[in-house]
């Protein structure tokens, strides 16, 4: 059976990912909630959540537009950094193999 949370603790999860545009991802882990529960939180506070689209309407498009440019370039630079974490680990993992493949062929099993 699946834990149950205080109200105030579903609400600022879901003010993690809202206001302070923290991924769902990022939220999951720091909270010790899975994703897809999150993902329900979200939904079922989608009425409170109408303010901060209400909020957005009333911007004036010139800050939209700037708003979602800056977004737009913080996410290129997580997506950056996370390609070069993924290359990172891609070596490291190769770098395992030679070792491992290097360590068999010098010490084979004895018999």
């Amino acid at each position: 059976m699946s834990p149950r949370y205080p109200a105030e603790f579903k609400q600022r999860a879901v003010e993690l990912v809202t206001t302070q545009r923290k991924s769902i991802a990022q939220v999951s882990l720091e909270l010790g909630v899975a994703k897809p529960t999150l993902y329900d939180w979200l939904n079922y506070q989608g009425q409170g959540s109408r303010a901060l689209s209400v909020e957005r309407a009333s911007m004036d498009p010139a800050q939209e537009i700037k708003r979602l440019r800056a977004q737009n370039e913080a996410m290129k630079r997580e997506v950056t950094k996370l390609r070069a974490e993924r290359d990172d680990a891609k070596e490291e993992n190769r770098a395992a193999k030679l070792v491992i493949e290097s360590f068999r062929t010098h010490n084979p099993p004895k018999a």
